[in-house]
């Protein structure tokens, strides 16, 4: 399991919460069954891509208007425990915004530690050895976050 913090982002469950959980599912199983309440690893990640837009837009615009799709679809809401990235989506919403003409490089990848004085958590992987056929598998019981998604999205256009 997985809970929230004070800001919303993903944090490990506190142990009053797993003891909690355990006594009330406890209540459901058969005798047979177990049951282990364990610890989601998180694993934060951030995107940087390169477009190109139409001669007559202006570029800021555009790639503001590319950060808030990708922000917006990329929300904790929408991610699940060992729910992959599937890279072709983020294509996806970068290819259609308006003005948009060629996507030319993609990049997801970890955050982990902290860096400009924002914290991520610990847990990292080499994304490159876990991407198979445009989908980003994590760890088995993980779950991927775009913490700091203003500053974890970054674009720049020709």
């Amino acid at each position: 399991i997985t809970s929230l913090d004070q800001n919303g982002n993903l944090t490990t469950a506190s142990d009053t919460l797993k003891k909690n959980l355990s006594k009330y599912l406890n209540e459901f199983r058969l005798i047979s069954d177990a049951l282990d309440v364990l610890d989601t690893q998180i694993i934060n990640f951030a995107i940087k891509y390169w477009v190109i837009v139409t001669q007559d837009s202006n570029k800021v615009q555009v790639l503001q208007g590319i950060n808030n799709r990708l922000i917006e679809s990329l929300q904790k809401k929408y991610f699940q425990i060992d729910q992959p990235i599937i890279i072709d989506d983020i294509t996806n919403v970068i290819i259609n915004t308006h003005n948009v003409i060629s996507l030319v490089e993609l990049k997801v990848f970890p955050r982990a530690g902290t860096t400009d004085g924002r914290k991520y958590s610990t847990s990292s992987f080499p994304f490159s050895n876990s991407t198979k056929n445009g989908i980003i598998f994590g760890p088995l019981g993980s779950i991927f976050e775009l913490k700091f998604p203003i500053h974890d999205v970054i674009g720049s256009a020709t």
